[in-house]
């Protein structure tokens, strides 16, 4: 039976020499179906746009700019920033920020997203989104002896617990202590209680029975001039 070894399969059978070939371990350590590696360029790739973006007012206001979805993530900017009036007021406190509630609102989403208050990714599609904690656990343990790779998922582990921290006062006005993660009992009790059936208020209850009832009046019309133009043609 011939040897199968790495790139070499001569003389083999052409439908039996895959599978060997997929018995023996590669020579230089490498693991091809890892995802690790694919989870570390999103870290380096994310800090890199950032670095490159986000660094300055006049960097993010040309690439928001210039980006193919400018008017959509204009639109949700603006929509994100109405919602993170207290975080911004915070930023303003601790950064000895003046008058940064009269900037615009692609400044202060800046500022949110730079001191890790919103996660960029939500917005523009080609940065990637924060890992999870457990990813970077994995990722760290993974490039224990690759001192570089370990900075980077250093510097991300730091925004991760940054964002919860920041995440954990505006929903509970508490801080979370350094190093501690919330418990799921903790989290249960944030969960918006989930109405028993849906059901309108009054004020668009009523808004519908007006549009309705005008919908229904210019039917009605409508059916008396066919039925009195109907009526004239029999005539």
């Amino acid at each position: 039976m011939p040897e199968y070894i790495k790139g070499n399969s001569r003389g083999a059978d052409s439908l039996v020499a895959p599978f060997f070939s997929q018995l023996i371990a590669p020579q230089d350590g490498s693991d091809s179906h890892s995802p690790y590696p694919a989870l570390l360029r999103r870290v380096t790739d994310r800090a890199d746009r950032l670095a490159t973006h986000f660094s300055s007012r006049e960097s993010f206001s040309n690439y928001q700019a210039q980006h193919p979805l400018s008017p959509v993530i204009t639109v949700k900017i603006g929509r994100e920033v109405a919602l993170r009036r207290r975080d911004l007021s915070r930023i303003a406190e601790q950064e000895k920020i003046d008058k940064l509630d009269s900037e615009q609102p692609s400044e202060q989403y800046r500022l949110l997203a730079m001191l890790n208050y919103v996660d960029a990714g939500a917005i523009f599609p080609d940065i990637p989104n924060l890992l999870q904690l457990c990813e970077l656990d994995d990722l760290h343990n993974y490039y224990r002896y690759d001192g570089a790779a370990q900075a980077v998922i250093a510097d991300q582990w730091g925004q991760v617990m940054a964002y919860i921290r920041n995440r954990w006062r505006a929903l509970t006005g508490e801080e979370l202590a350094d190093g501690r993660l919330p418990v799921l009992s903790e989290l249960m009790r944030l969960i918006a209680p989930v109405p028993a059936r849906p059901a309108w208020s009054v004020e668009l209850h009523s808004r519908e029975a007006r549009r309705n009832a005008s919908t229904i009046l210019r039917q009605s019309w409508f059916v008396f001039r066919l039925e009195r133009l109907a009526g004239g043609l029999v005539d």
